[in-house]
């Protein structure tokens, strides 16, 4: 395991933590990538990936190129089982208690325990 929480925890020395969103919805992978570089150059702790509904199929390639261009941790946090990708440093793993869609308590993560193995992928 990388162990990404203690590394970015460990960089904080007495101030806040500075993560930056990307929404693979929004952009194309290489403008995430862009836009993951600026966040990085300008003191980000580490880049949170993900969407509420992915309506694109470009999620990995995202990944991808944020890792390859940049240093700090990238934390997915995947609405659904299948977004989960083995370039990502670590999964923040949400209920959505609010929802009105029970799968998304629960199910969700659990189908995606799998991937997470597989990948070795630090569980938050």
């Amino acid at each position: 395991m990388n162990n990404v929480i203690y590394r970015i925890f460990q960089s904080y020395k007495n101030r806040k933590g500075y993560f930056c969103l990307i929404d693979p919805d929004k952009f194309e992978p290489e403008i995430s990538a862009e836009n993951a570089v600026t966040f990085s150059e300008n003191g980000a702790d580490a880049i949170l990936v993900g969407s509420s509904i992915m309506l694109n199929d470009n999620f990995d390639d995202t990944i991808r190129l944020i890792k390859e261009n940049v240093k700090i941790p990238v934390i997915i946090f995947p609405g659904k089982f299948n977004f989960v990708s083995k370039y990502a440093d670590a999964i923040l793993l949400l209920s959505m208690v609010s929802s009105r869609n029970p799968d998304l308590l629960i199910s969700e993560q659990v189908r995606s325990a799998p991937l997470i193995k597989k990948y070795n992928l630090e569980s938050i």
